[in-house]
């Protein structure tokens, strides 16, 4: 359907221009995070977890959207890749030289592809529309354009001096995705453009606490998050934005995301 969309003319500013992503509003407050014991793997796994009330004492933003190629060519464009400040991470890894990252990706059955490169790695037409997920993308690229964000929205005016694009941790994003114990009555959405200053909302009992994630413990995304800050980076937020969105994008394998 996007390739299709991206065919006729995907009429949406929010997946095709960076500076007119949307962004929802996840309150503060206690969520379900992990899994009940009866989706527990069969083997030891890492990203497992029994499931379990935290609180996050602080609200953020997220995206809406995951961050499409239109909105990732302008760093590209503008030498993102070239400018050491957005690579610190890489550099210390050995990952990054002279503009250009160092990195692998898992093919399976034990073998990984070294890659040189100075843009995302490309999976051919399939993956290339403009309203589509930006993938191909290692964890020092995502950090490394969540730099160039903060400071081209900076530049702007639109995010305040003492916040910044980042990341999200799993809980962030696991509760943007399942939403919390409360909601709020009315999803809260805004570009960063009309200012992210966080609203007075209405918040409602969610009638389904624990929630199972729609794609499951293995399809745990990275996602941007805003604590004092700005988030970047994309769900649909399951609590946060009307019935039936849901997290899609872009999934973190080792240093590869794919």
């Amino acid at each position: 359907m996007g390739q299709l969309l991206a065919k006729l003319g995907d009429p949406r500013p929010a997946v095709l221009d960076v500076d007119h992503m949307p962004f929802a509003f996840v309150p503060a407050g206690a969520f379900v995070m992990g899994d009940p014991e009866s989706e527990k793997p069969p083997r030891e796994w890492i990203f497992w977890s029994p499931q379990h009330t935290l609180t996050l004492p602080y609200g953020y933003w997220i995206g809406r959207f995951p961050v499409t190629n239109a909105h990732f060519a302008p760093f590209v464009a503008a030498g993102g890749y070239a400018e050491p400040r957005y690579w610190p991470e890489a550099i210390a890894a050995k990952l990054w030289e002279n503009g250009t990252v160092n990195m692998y990706t898992y093919l399976g059955d034990g073998k990984w592809e070294q890659q040189k490169r100075t843009a995302p790695r490309d999976y051919g037409a399939d993956f290339n529309a403009p309203n589509q997920p930006r993938v191909g993308l290692s964890w020092y690229e995502a950090i490394a354009y969540a730099r160039w964000l903060t400071e081209r929205w900076h530049t702007a005016g639109w995010l305040p001096a003492d916040w910044e694009v980042t990341l999200p941790s799993e809980a962030e994003w696991e509760k943007a995705a399942r939403g919390g114990l409360e909601i709020p009555t009315v999803p809260h959405l805004c570009p960063v453009a009309d200012g992210l200053t966080p609203p007075h909302l209405s918040l409602q009992a969610q009638r389904q606490p624990a929630p199972p994630l729609p794609v499951g413990r293995a399809g745990i995304h990275n996602r941007t998050r805003q604590h004092r800050r700005d988030g970047h980076r994309p769900p649909q937020c399951r609590g946060s934005l009307p019935a039936g969105n849901q997290p899609r994008g872009v999934r973190r394998d080792g240093r590869q995301c794919v």
